[in-house]
């Protein structure tokens, strides 16, 4: 029996991602080689290219990585290339090759399994139809139905995948680098007391009362970690407004005060702080300046200054009102921008979860909350990404100078999903001054004191949360506002 070839249309960027998981990741390749058929690739050039992978991980059991272009090499001076396949795989390694360190270091092997298994079944799914379609034709239509009936999708249970902690050298080598990798860092004092838990896979979130900063300083996360050249994602769920975030963000990198009343002359009187320290003691100084109001033209000239820093495409923001947008719709929207644009962030930052839609209907207010931190425990290590997020305390932290772990609002299993959480307070002195104190109170590994915050002066007339920080013993700090 003759069987026609039907052309179909294919993903061909998918492809292309398929095709760099074989060459960069070596869990890729262990996974997908269980049911990776040449055939399922759409042109030759493909095939090729996951053939030669194929045979040096069978040889090295690793991907070829940087090798592959001398693979490439030894085959082009052999003469055994077409025209098309050396343009097409000098396309290919010509794009992994800008940012090659990037894209080993930002690449999420499990994703890619589950996206190319589906690619697979889709190719499979069409050669079936062709069969199918070729049996009826000629009247064969036992055939047909042996055909549809033998048919079996492709599965990979990734979730089968083990590993022995004693002799997996590259697991274990691998646990021990990871670990140790922060997505970005922060300075002085405050550096001291997050950058051990701002790493990879890792969900923190900022406690606070409302009104207290707890939105500036996940701004602050965020643009120290675009300093980095970081791919970020902010989600802003309804506490500020599309206008609201984009004047904060051009008050940063402006340095520049911004206002939502017209002013005259066009400037306006700010408290610059200064920070003075004396064997030990820490006093702040302001030193009053005029600086001029921004303007959307001076927050775009400093936004291109911004862009070369850290790169055209590392920063999205998405804005959604109050009630409307649940961690599912986070979710899909993270998958829209990896499938259309191969865009995967490395940090992202929700403001605040707490007045997300909620998931199902029905469900209580506790459960809600609990499902909510457990869809971003998920997200931080389905994404590889360092997830940081704001919640609202009680109202029982409203008279304290020093909040506990036992001022959670709604449920207390948000401690359980997160690695890390942290607590912002304020008295009214220490507000007078542009001051917070941010202190441990639950973290996942490593050692906290409960009677050691950090004091972080800020000065956000000109949008900047995070100017000095200094170590504050609160030993002895009572309950009781200060009058």
């Amino acid at each position: 029996m003759s069987m026609k070839v039907v052309c179909k249309k294919i993903d061909v960027s998918l492809e292309k991602r398929i095709l760099i998981g074989f060459i960069v990741s070596t869990d890729f390749i262990k996974n997908i080689i269980r049911i990776y058929n040449k055939d399922y690739f759409s042109s030759h050039s493909s095939r090729l290219i996951a053939k030669w992978c194929v045979e040096y991980y069978k040889k090295h059991e690793s991907a070829p990585n940087k090798h592959i272009a001398d693979i490439y090499l030894i085959n082009k001076r052999k003469n055994t290339l077409e025209d098309e396949d050396i343009d097409f795989i000098d396309d290919l390694l010509s794009s992994l090759s800008d940012e090659w360190e990037q894209t080993e270091s930002t690449f999420n092997p499990k994703q890619l399994i589950e996206q190319c298994v589906h690619f697979f079944n889709e190719k499979k799914l069409l050669s079936l139809h062709d069969k199918v379609n070729q049996y009826i034709e000629d009247k064969d239509f036992a055939a047909a139905s042996d055909e549809m009936q033998n048919f079996k999708p492709l599965q990979i249970s990734v979730n089968a995948e083990y590993i022995n902690p004693f002799s997996d050298e590259d697991e274990v080598t691998k646990a021990f680098e990871e670990n140790l990798e922060t997505v970005f860092k922060l300075p002085g004092e405050l550096g001291k007391l997050l950058n051990p838990h701002l790493y990879k896979g890792g969900l923190i979130s900022f406690q606070a009362p409302e009104k207290s900063g707890k939105s500036f300083i996940l701004q602050e996360l965020v643009m120290r970690a675009l300093r980095t050249r970081k791919k970020v994602a902010v989600f802003e769920l309804g506490d500020m407004t599309k206008g609201d975030r984009i004047r904060r963000i051009g008050s940063y990198i402006a340095k520049l005060p911004f206002s939502r009343e017209k002013i005259d002359d066009g400037f306006k009187k700010c408290r610059i702080p200064e920070l003075i320290e004396n064997d030990g003691e820490y006093t702040i100084k302001f030193n009053e300046v005029v600086l001029p109001i921004l303007t959307a033209g001076e927050a775009l000239r400093q936004g291109k200054k911004w862009i070369k820093r850290c790169g055209k495409d590392t920063f999205r923001v998405s804005i959604h009102p109050s009630d409307t947008t649940s961690m599912a719709d986070i979710q899909e929207i993270l998958e829209i921008w990896r499938d259309a644009d191969n865009w995967v962030p490395e940090f992202i930052a929700i403001d605040y979860p707490d007045i997300a839609k909620v998931e199902r209907s029905g469900l209580d207010i506790r459960e809600a909350v609990n499902i909510r931190w457990k869809a971003m425990r998920r997200m931080s290590q389905e994404w590889d990404a360092l997830v940081a997020a704001v919640t609202q305390a009680n109202a029982a932290s409203y008279g304290k100078r020093v909040q506990g772990r036992d001022n959670f609002s709604e449920d207390k299993r948000k401690h359980s999903h997160v690695t890390g959480t942290f607590t912002i307070n304020q008295t009214p002195q220490e507000r007078s001054q542009n001051i917070i104190r941010i202190g441990a109170v639950q973290v996942r590994e490593g050692d906290i004191n409960l009677n050691k915050h950090v004091a972080v002066v800020h000065c956000l007339d000109i949008g900047r949360p995070y100017m000095f920080s200094y170590p504050v013993d609160v030993t002895g700090f009572n309950d009781e506002e200060d009058n």
